[in-house]
């Protein structure tokens, strides 16, 4: 069987600044590409590779009217998105409200789903204090993101102004990166690690594949002491970042992975926790992996379609 090939790209500032913090923290399993137009911008950001692309992408009506050189290099352009995006899953993180993530961002949705990838995307929504047309700016680019994607999990940087602690701008930021990272080594550990109950691409593409009125969810929780895990399952779906009411997730993949083999018992006892939160009638698959890493704590991956 052949390993599923998966792309993480970073575009525009924002999500350069979140790969690039996904390079520093080693996340593993998929290749990382920055794309930006901006060359300074991209000369700072850390990743696999780096895109550099035109101008002329952030303005729709100047690419109508310019000549034939130009063409060439946007054509030039289109050919090495679609390269970049001819894998199995396609993760696109990107700001809305701004330029480049707003512009570029559905347009690698749509070249990386006519190829046939699966394609998740996360979105880092504005603060409210922003302009109002930054805001009308998103919510358009959210639609078209909708109509191009298989997945759309949006992402708020307003939640983390919401959180009422002492924590600087750059603690809180961290917050949205660490996040971004669990979900992002939740989703590659489910398609690319094997197991005694195995999960696979073909799984996922089952609860996140496009379907009308419906969207995804991924949250992760490390369990360390067997008597809190219907606490920490809670946990997962009220992530204050992206929180949801479990009782409309009416699908959903666990995936269960641990240093040492487990017991039945306790993966029973997991499965059953999250059970319990959902829809009465959601289907419901399980995996056990394998990650030396873990070492002494159970990782529990929770991946799950949302009724709209």
């Amino acid at each position: 069987m052949n390993p599923t090939c998966s792309t993480i790209i970073g575009i525009g500032s924002a999500g350069l600044a979140a790969i690039t913090c996904l390079h520093d923290l080693g996340c593993s399993g998929a290749e990382i590409i920055a794309v930006d137009t901006d060359p300074e911008a991209l000369y700072y950001a850390r990743a696999t590779r780096k895109l550099l692309l035109n101008k002329q992408w952030l303005n729709p009506s100047l690419r109508r009217s310019t000549p034939v050189s130009m063409q060439i290099s946007l054509e030039r352009d289109l050919a090495r998105i679609r390269e970049a995006t001819r894998k199995d899953l396609v993760v696109l993180v990107g700001g809305l409200g701004g330029s480049t993530g707003t512009r570029l961002t559905p347009i690698f949705a749509r070249e990386a789903k006519e190829q046939g990838a699966l394609v998740l995307v996360l979105p880092i929504m504005p603060f409210q204090s922003e302009k109002q047309i930054a805001l009308l700016r998103a919510r358009r680019s959210l639609r078209n993101l909708a109509a191009s994607s298989d997945t759309v999990m949006p992402l708020s940087n307003q939640a983390l102004m919401d959180i009422r602690d002492g924590r600087s701008l750059v603690s809180r930021f961290r917050i949205l990166d660490s996040l971004i990272l669990q979900i992002l080594q939740g989703l590659l550990g489910l398609v690319g690690n094997w197991g005694r109950v195995n999960l696979d691409l073909a799984d996922v593409r089952a609860v996140l594949g496009k379907q009308f009125g419906k969207t995804g969810f991924i949250g992760v929780c490390e369990l360390s002491n067997q008597k809190f895990i219907s606490q920490k399952i809670l946990e997962v779906f009220l992530n204050p970042l992206r929180p949801i009411n479990p009782k409309n997730v009416n699908a959903a993949v666990i995936s269960v992975a641990a240093s040492q083999t487990l017991n039945l018992r306790d993966v029973n006892t997991i499965v059953d926790a999250v059970a319990k939160e959902i829809a009465e009638d959601a289907t419901i698959k399980f995996g056990v992996m394998n990650d030396p890493s873990l070492r002494d704590v159970l990782r529990v991956t929770i991946l799950g379609s949302i009724i709209a």
